[in-house]
């Protein structure tokens, strides 16, 4: 069950920070204007989703497996989910609203996608930080350390 989560919790990381840096607007200002609300909201579920996944899947590691590097990278995680939660609740609503096709970008929404930008980046940091602590995390010496203790 351990490989399982562990596994589980690798790969739902990997998919949430990689599609996180993946998220970029290219291309022409009328394409632009009619993608880019559904883009926004789209990555916004997609960071959501596989947040939640490695979350739940990391919540069920830490039951099995009470190290401190599973707890700590737990907390991690829950920051960058915190961060995606208010992208998405509060930044991208009001900011896909004020896009209108054929016109410039207004003032507020450059405010707001500066700040949406600041978010994800503070939110890519975060789970950089996290998957530097899952060589730690997965470290098999720690389950021989835990069972041994368990015999005594």
């Amino acid at each position: 069950m351990r490989y399982f989560l562990r596994v589980a919790v690798a790969l739902s990381w990997g998919i949430w920070f990689g599609g996180l840096l993946s998220m970029k607007a290219e291309g022409l200002r009328p394409v632009f204007d009619q993608i880019a609300p559904h883009q926004f909201m789209m990555s916004q579920r997609f960071e959501l989703v596989f947040g939640m996944l490695a979350l739940i899947m990391t919540f069920g590691l830490r039951l099995l497996d009470r190290r401190p590097a599973v707890t700590w990278f737990f907390g991690v995680l829950a920051l960058a989910a915190i961060v995606a939660i208010v992208k998405s609740a509060v930044l991208t609503p009001r900011m896909v609203q004020l896009i209108v096709p054929g016109m410039e970008p207004s003032a507020e929404f450059k405010r707001l996608h500066g700040l949406s930008m600041l978010a994800g980046c503070i939110e890519a940091v975060l789970l950089l930080i996290a998957g530097a602590a899952l060589p730690a995390v997965f470290n098999p010496s720690g389950d021989r350390r835990i069972s041994e203790s368990a015999a005594r």
